[in-house]
């Protein structure tokens, strides 16, 4: 039996979905990563906590934070730029190393996203708190949908990139396992090596695990799940306006500005222009990831940013007063 879909402005057409597909099991070795690194973190953190141990974990959640939202998303999902092979590798290699969604592949991730534009807020997207705020916060990447994380699935969705031996290389599971635990043992090492020169030091490289793997992760996830939820609608934030005319629940959202600097927090306006490099538009709405851009940018590094304008956002501002006020006209006729 086939599902039906019906897609929103903008979106690019997604291949007939089968219900077989749309099967959520419970992934155990997700679940176990999930709950055995907050109860790492939330047991151990203070324990093995250390100057140190913490500027690197701060360090390491701005990097591979900035890999999910320039990288996987901006970047892979979106196209906002063109980048060179090597920056391409870097993107992929720390959005991996970022563990988002316990081990989500980077063309799982792309694939997921772009049903997420195509059905916001409707049956078929992924992790609309529509579907309750526990799935939108953790429970998509906890039961995972076939066609989001079985590659014979969702390589369809994303031939742009299954195409691409290295990122489907970065994709695979077992790799994306063993650069995490890779990781894991660097980190280890560069914390019993610390400063130390008396040998290595056994309680700096426990410090430098728990907090550079275990708490950056909980940390990363949990901010990056709370865009989830709080971007679509969850209270505070449900009555915020649809100012820009996407028909999707989603919201600017300024209570998270401060922790993601501004990153992926002007959501309305990412759904009404998907491709634009900088989501707020205005010189006030600023985010981190377009300052970024716009550096490599000047640099030669990367080119053709899909810079969004004041004048974009007017008229498309217009567009949707017209529309509402049509609708309303309509809702009176006798």
């Amino acid at each position: 039996m086939k599902t039906t879909q019906t897609q929103s402005e903008g979106a690019a057409p997604l291949a007939p979905l089968d219900e077989a597909d749309l099967e959520s099991p419970l992934s155990y070795p997700a679940l176990a990563w999930y709950v055995g690194a907050h109860a790492i973190a939330l047991t151990l953190a203070v324990p093995f906590a250390s100057r140190p141990a913490i500027l690197f974990a701060v360090g390491a959640h701005f990097i591979l934070g900035c890999a999910i939202t320039l990288g996987a998303h901006r970047y892979f999902s979106h196209r906002t730029f063109v980048a060179p092979r090597w920056l391409e590798f870097v993107m992929a290699l720390n959005y991996t190393l970022s563990f988002d969604r316990c081990g989500q592949g980077l063309i799982s991730w792309a694939a997921a996203h772009k049903f997420h534009h195509a059905y916001s807020d409707r049956e078929l997207d992924p992790h609309s708190p529509a579907h309750g705020f526990w799935h939108s916060f953790c429970g998509h990447h906890l039961r995972r949908c076939k066609d989001h994380y079985e590659f014979d699935k969702y390589r369809r969705y994303c031939p742009e990139l299954v195409n691409d031996p290295m990122l489907v290389w970065f994709d695979r599971p077992r790799n994306i396992w063993a650069l995490q635990a890779v990781y894991a043992g660097l980190v280890f090492v560069l914390g019993g090596l610390w400063g130390s020169a008396a040998g290595f030091d056994w309680w700096m490289a426990a410090s430098f695990l728990v907090w550079g793997v275990f708490v950056r992760y909980c940390i990363t996830q949990t901010l990056h799940s709370l865009l989830d939820t709080l971007n679509h609608g969850t209270p505070p934030l449900h009555n915020a306006p649809d100012t820009y005319g996407t028909n999707t629940r989603s919201k600017n959202n300024l209570l998270l500005w401060p922790f993601h600097l501004g990153n992926e927090t002007w959501h309305n306006v990412h759904h009404a222009f998907p491709r634009a490099a900088n989501n707020g538009g205005k010189w006030y709405r600023w985010d981190f990831d377009s300052l970024i851009m716009k550096v490599l940018e000047t640099a030669g590094v990367i080119s053709e940013c899909k810079w969004l304008t004041e004048s974009d956002l007017a008229r498309r501002r217009r567009r949707s007063l017209e529309r509402q006020s049509t609708a309303e006209e309509r809702s009176f006729a006798p």
